[in-house]
């Protein structure tokens, strides 16, 4: 009996040890890790910048970068994603999140959900508030456009303002501001959720957002009503795109800290594929109580099978 709990104890703690693994994201640029790209493109153009003294590990490669997956600061675990700064692009090459295998948009688009969203954490790299402004987006399947929504965070003086703008129906591109939350302490670290739900139709797509688990705010699809203006085609999502909206390689602007990302596509509350990620290095290496612990659980395992082959 002793011999059997002994034996238990092993085998659940080696199958609840084996499971802990996770893809790897190192130190360094994030272009090319885990699905991460700048969409169409591989990498992220233009992406070096000036000395940042402060965060080290935005040196890698033999140059200064204006974004890295760095240990400077995490919102969960040792590791998260810093986006200062970079090329300001409306396309292609600026950061793109791994594209899911299925896509979100209107019916009538082809798309297999109905709903995309996503959750992050960011905290402005600079807490006196340096004017960082950046946009997160849903980004569309090809990775070379703005899918839908505009959302922009930006760390000012008294705090960190989130917005969204809506677009202007038969208007070109203008827009009308609408402010999600104003006055974050820059200091600390927010969670954004965002949910964008497709409807057939012109200009009837909205994104709800919701800061820090407060009231929901709910706003057009920017992109949509003015791709519908033009008379543009329909763009689907499954991803996010992140591009800076303040000036480009201006070592002034020290941009935000990012972790702890998910995004899924889902339909009628079913959901369809979702990624996520906290930036995580790889998997600290077993103590040797650990290890003893899954042995004992391949050697009972391995005595299990010796004594059913004896009894055939």
């Amino acid at each position: 009996m002793k011999k059997a709990l002994f034996c238990g104890l092993g085998f659940i703690m080696s199958l609840a040890l084996s499971g802990q693994s996770s893809a790897a994201i190192i130190v360094g640029t994030l272009a090319g890790q885990d699905g991460w790209s700048g969409g169409a493109s591989a990498g992220f153009t233009n992406n070096g910048a000036q000395p940042v003294g402060t965060n080290l590990d935005l040196f890698y490669g033999g140059d200064w970068n204006g974004e890295g997956v760095t240990t400077a600061d995490a919102h969960s675990g040792n590791q998260s994603w810093l986006f200062q700064r970079g090329y300001d692009s409306a396309g292609q090459a600026t950061p793109f999140s791994p594209g899911l295998g299925v896509n979100a948009g209107q019916a009538s688009s082809g798309a297999a959900g109905n709903i995309f969203s996503a959750t992050f954490w960011f905290k402005a790299a600079d807490a006196s508030g340096d004017d960082s402004k950046i946009m997160i987006a849903g980004g569309n399947p090809a990775g070379n456009d703005r899918s839908s929504n505009y959302l922009e965070i930006e760390n000012t003086s008294s705090g960190v303002t989130v917005r969204t703008f809506n677009g202007v129906v038969g208007s070109g591109w203008d827009a009308t501001e609408l402010l999600v939350a104003t006055g974050l302490d820059s200091s600390v670290w927010h969670e954004i959720i965002m949910t964008g739900d497709f409807t057939n139709g012109a200009t009837n797509d909205t994104w709800t957002y919701q800061v820090d688990g407060g009231s929901s705010v709910v706003g057009g699809a920017y992109f949509e009503t003015a791709r519908d203006n033009f008379g543009f085609g329909y763009e689907m999502t499954n991803r996010l795109k992140f591009q800076p909206k303040h000036a480009n390689h201006n070592a002034a602007f020290s941009g935000f800290y990012f972790d702890d990302i998910v995004t899924t596509v889902s339909n009628s509350g079913d959901v369809l594929a979702t990624y996520s990620t906290g930036f995580e290095g790889p998997p600290a290496v077993p103590e040797p109580s650990t290890l003893i612990l899954f042995g004992i659980g391949l050697v009972c395992l391995g005595g299990s099978h010796l004594r059913r082959k004896r009894k055939v």
